[in-house]
């Protein structure tokens, strides 16, 4: 199974290999399952970016004012940007986030440069 949001459309469609799409826009469901679920998805989204990764880079120490920051951080996105900063890019990262990106980054490339040194010799 596939699934697809498409914001523009304002439809969901779950795509099965060999059947019929299933495409489900707000208006199809009932008062009850519209008002939920908007909800449901700030609290799985929000929730989400509390899954903090214990990493060497936190001390592999996970707090719930980490926890907390993180939440906040993902609500003023809401409010602020939007789901997304525009339909269809890639969501805002916390400063923390891009602070393990950035680690990564150097560390794949300090691994690329040993390797091309090595392979120039």
């Amino acid at each position: 199974m596939k699934r697809k949001m498409d914001v523009v459309a304002g439809t969901v469609t779950f795509s099965f290999t060999g059947l019929e799409d299933i495409v489900v826009r707000p208006e199809d469901l009932c008062e009850d399952a519209r008002r939920y679920a908007p909800l449901a998805g700030i609290v799985q989204a929000a929730g989400d970016e509390a899954a903090i990764e214990k990493t060497e880079a936190n001390g592999w120490t996970v707090t719930e004012a980490m926890r907390r920051e993180a939440v906040l951080a993902k609500i003023e996105q809401f409010k602020t940007v939007g789901w997304y900063a525009a339909p269809g890019t890639v969501r805002v990262k916390s400063a923390e986030e891009i602070k393990r990106l950035q680690e990564t980054n150097k560390t794949l490339l300090d691994e690329i440069n040993e390797l091309k040194a090595k392979l120039a010799t």
